[in-house]
């Protein structure tokens, strides 16, 4: 009530945005754990050829991956912006 229709835009594409990189980073942090359990976990001598799985995180990858968890987030939130900032007040309220 009273917004324009690009400022509904903006506030849906910054929740997105927001709930995009709160679930890119609390996702992260439990693959890098998930993983990290993973590479400790001890295998049967002599059945593989090894002791543990072997586990490689680098830095680079879990960046690239928050920043396009990101932006796809995003890009997922352009339709419901559009369809909220296209949306009459008073038709949502009679509903």
């Amino acid at each position: 009530m009273g917004a324009n229709r690009s400022g509904i835009r903006l506030i849906f594409l910054i929740e997105s945005g927001i709930l995009g990189l709160a679930g890119a980073l609390l996702g992260t942090f439990a693959g890098v754990v998930i993983a990290l359990a993973i590479g400790g976990y001890p295998l049967p001598e002599g059945v593989y050829g090894i002791t543990t799985i072997p586990v490689l995180i680098r830095p680079g990858d879990v960046i690239w991956i928050i920043a396009i968890v990101f932006l796809l987030n995003l890009i997922a939130g352009i339709y419901p912006a559009q369809r909220a900032a296209n949306l009459d007040p008073v038709k949502a309220i009679s509903r």
